[in-house]
């Protein structure tokens, strides 16, 4: 039916191009604000990671601390732009998944850990946004992988490849 509206009018075409760009704002312009608080503060971002305890102590967790921020803000830069637009959607989508899981383990372990409601775990992920509440948390991981999977899924017009 949208295809339909935007063949019959340039209002509809304006509409369906703001429909297709804002999950790709919203996305790219996460990955890239929580990539330069993750950039800003590589020590921080170092030991956030260590507390997730997935690396042995060094090169693993000193690589990830010092490419990942910058691979974020690359990857937001490509979601916003749309250039090359459904590998950076499906390396978001990669992530937020990889990411969504290592919250949940992180706040289950410190649920079972307290004892505390699971929904009343409080922890700093290492996502760049300080203290979070676990099923907030969750929770808007699941909006961004939702935004990320309808720039991955949504047919229509090509996205620019590139320079």
């Amino acid at each position: 039916m949208a295809e339909a509206l935007a063949k019959k009018s340039a209002p509809g075409r304006k509409l369906l191009a703001a429909a297709r760009f804002l999950p790709r704002l919203v996305a790219g312009g996460v990955f890239v604000w929580f990539g330069i608080q993750k950039a800003l503060d590589p020590v921080d971002f170092l030991k956030q990671i260590h507390a997730y305890e997935f690396f042995p102590e060094g090169l693993w967790m000193n690589w990830t601390a010092a490419i990942l921020p910058w691979a974020e803000i690359v990857l937001g830069a490509c979601l916003v732009t749309g250039i090359r637009l459904r590998p950076a959607a499906l390396l978001s989508v990669a992530l937020l998944v990889f990411f969504t899981a290592a919250v949940f383990l992180r706040g289950w372990a410190l649920h079972a850990e307290t004892g505390a409601a699971l929904c009343a775990v409080r922890f700093d992920c290492g996502c760049g946004a300080g203290e979070v509440w676990l099923c907030r948390k969750l929770a808007e991981n699941g909006v961004l992988l939702a935004a990320a999977l309808l720039v991955l899924l949504w047919r229509g017009a090509p996205a620019r490849r590139g320079p």
